[in-house]
């Protein structure tokens, strides 16, 4: 098969990407033993998330962004505690790219589901609708900079909870005799719980797009080292399509 093939079929992609992550297990040092807990913090506030898209709509005032909020400092504190970096400007380049090959492939079962199903079946509910919003008679630049906001909440509030907290906690765990299965399953776990919290409000079919592309995220996370900033960018650029795509459709 040639060069130019394999690079079409994403091939020589996946090969580096497995590379870096082999590298980066092999060189994985778990420097801090994680407390029961620190365990219990991790998975009470993973759950959050997924608990307050549940309860959100019993409050008058915006209960959801207090908890994630809430939830994303203290996974902040627990990242800086594990050792884990925001951004390294020596590896920035070289993360994002691999971000973007794990991102790509996390992105199959969406652009799947997409090409069989169609976009009819994964609308959000009336809580993500333009008419929920209040958006119908606002401008374009109005409509931007609130898409613009919330994609980047999103994006850090997510990357924060799901992948540097919850994968940085349970990769640290001694539950399997190497590093590559502890790596899958806190990366499973991670976007199992990542995909049930968007379900609520996107749809079964969403939720399972977004399984995927959780897995996508994890191995990225891995691959790069614990390298934040890269995934809330990629995290960021796609919630902005998305909420593009809801607000344009017809």
């Amino acid at each position: 098969m040639t060069s130019n093939l394999k690079t079409l079929l994403g091939i020589e992609q996946f090969n580096k990407l497995r590379e870096a992550i082999r590298s980066a297990q092999l060189d994985f040092k778990n420097t801090r033993q994680i407390s029961p807990a620190l365990l219990f913090i991790t998975l009470a506030v993973a759950l959050v998330p997924l608990l307050a898209h549940s309860v959100g709509k019993f409050y008058s005032f915006d209960i959801i962004s207090i908890l994630i909020g809430s939830s994303a400092l203290i996974s902040w504190i627990a990242m800086r505690r594990m050792g884990i970096s925001f951004l390294r400007r020596d590896r920035i380049y070289q993360d994002i790219k691999l971000t973007h090959y794990a991102f790509a492939f996390g992105c199959i079962p969406g652009v799947l589901i997409l090409l069989f199903v169609g976009f009819d079946s994964i609308k959000p509910t009336e809580v993500l609708s333009k008419e929920g919003l209040g958006l119908v008679e606002t401008g374009i630049f109005a409509r931007v900079v609130f898409i613009t906001l919330v994609a980047l909440w999103a994006a850090i509030t997510e990357e924060l909870i799901f992948r540097a907290l919850l994968i940085g906690v349970v990769r640290r765990l001694s539950l399997f005799s190497n590093q590559s299965r502890r790596d899958l399953f806190a990366i499973l776990i991670s976007s199992a719980i990542f995909a049930l919290s968007h379900a609520i409000s996107w749809g079964p079919l969403m939720g399972l797009a977004l399984l995927g592309i959780g897995i996508g995220l994890g191995f990225a996370f891995v691959a790069s080292r614990e390298h934040i900033f890269p995934l809330i960018v990629y995290h960021c650029l796609f919630d902005i399509l998305s909420l593009t795509a809801i607000f344009l459709y017809k």
